[in-house]
């Protein structure tokens, strides 16, 4: 009957297979809500409700069958889809899948989806040296000192991050030296010197003077 076929009566037979713990009519039920026109706001909600109950189901059997490489699948797909907020929860699970398949480049990847979702996470201390980690793995200098001059600008959260800020400004101070000298730029890698010199970050020696 027509009737079996509304959106309500569907629920209410999904309902009734849970009930009786029979799992797999309850997505049958489910898939064919979600494939009737949505009448009213509560509708739609339901069904983002179901969306979301499926996907999660999903991803748990994927992550039993310990298929990384459908889970990166699904969660790009559905973030694309705008299916999925790349919340932490899901940013995490996507950046530990992407580990486990050993692909820096998809886990650079996916900062770059959180930093479209999220950038304030994806902008933080840890996240920042994370992606200049990934980018040298991969011999992306470019990108190496875009993350780390990004980095120098947040003002540090404790010691650990001041001494790491320091570490980076000084390898970022002797890359630009390095690219000078490899030029041949001698004013260049003059100016740099006086600079690193007025900053306190080296002393005048025989070597560099």
């Amino acid at each position: 009957p027509k009737s079996v076929k509304t959106f309500s009566a569907l629920l209410i037979q999904a309902d009734a297979a849970e009930k009786l713990n029979e799992p797999k009519r309850v997505k049958t039920f489910y898939k064919e809500a979600l494939k009737l026109k949505a009448l009213n706001q509560e509708e739609r909600n339901k069904q983002k409700e179901i969306q979301n109950f499926l996907s999660e189901e999903e991803l748990q059997k994927k992550m039993d069958e310990k298929n990384w490489e459908g889970i990166v699948s699904q969660i790009r797909q559905e973030v694309k889809l705008n299916q999925r907020l790349l919340d932490e929860k899901s940013f995490n699970l996507l950046i530990y899948a992407e580990s486990q398949l050993e692909n820096p480049e998809g886990i650079l990847n996916a900062y770059s989806l959180l930093r479209k979702n999220d950038p304030k996470h994806a902008g933080s201390f840890n996240a920042l040296l994370h992606q200049a980690q990934l980018a040298d793995q991969l011999g992306k200098p470019a990108q190496v000192r875009q993350h780390y001059r990004a980095l120098l600008q947040l003002k540090p959260a404790d010691e650990q991050e001041r001494v790491q800020q320091e570490s980076i400004r000084n390898y970022l101070a002797d890359d630009a030296l390095q690219k000078e000298l490899n030029q041949n730029n001698w004013s260049g890698a003059s100016r740099i010197l006086r600079q690193q010199h007025k900053s306190g970050l080296i002393q005048l020696n025989q070597e560099n003077f």
